[in-house]
């Protein structure tokens, strides 16, 4: 019979490897053939397929022209540097020149034919209209196109009529950097 404690099968025993004779523990040994790198591969295939995804798939800022916009723009026409920051918050177009505000414009985008509209706004948010003259009643726009180039944005502007191209005599261009 034997003692509490032993071991009743000492195949069983043999086999997984816990067979104490000596009262002192034994740890499994591997089976032949056992390599214990076989579960890193299969993990360094995850980690690298996850870092390929944040490479390629994850966000990497707007995709839309309306999005690129968005933030603070310092701003020089052709002859003057640095007059100021134009500030786009959502479809909000508006001059910041040392003071808190300046002039604030609605913006509207034709991303397919880069062209953009700036609706003057009055005071309370609304669309300003001119007080008389030919067009007594009508908003208050300047019409234009843009380009936008990584960090660097041209925009053309109009009163009367959309400029052509940024070479246009009566355009009034402006450069955007950040």
């Amino acid at each position: 019979m034997s003692e509490p404690g032993e071991n009743r099968n000492p195949v069983s025993a043999l086999e997984t490897g816990f067979l104490a004779t000596d009262g002192e523990t034994r740890f499994p040994k591997q089976k032949p053939g056992f390599n214990k790198w076989r579960f890193a591969w299969p993990l360094f295939a995850v980690l690298t397929g996850v870092a390929i995804w944040f490479a390629f798939f994850s966000n990497r800022g707007p995709r839309d022209d309306l999005g690129k916009l968005q933030g603070d723009w310092n701003y020089s026409t052709a002859g003057r540097n640095n007059l100021g920051v134009i500030r786009v918050e959502g479809d909000t177009w508006s001059y910041h020149s040392g003071g808190p505000f300046g002039k604030s414009y609605r913006m509207t985008l034709r991303p397919e034919a880069k062209e953009i509209d700036l609706a003057l706004l009055g005071d309370d948010g609304q669309p300003a209209t001119f007080t008389h003259g030919a067009g007594k009643g009508a908003e208050v726009k300047l019409q234009g196109i843009y380009a936008i180039d990584g960090n660097e944005v041209k925009v053309a502007l109009g009163v009367a009529e959309r400029p052509k191209s940024f070479e246009d005599d009566e355009a009034q261009v402006l450069i955007l950097k950040r």
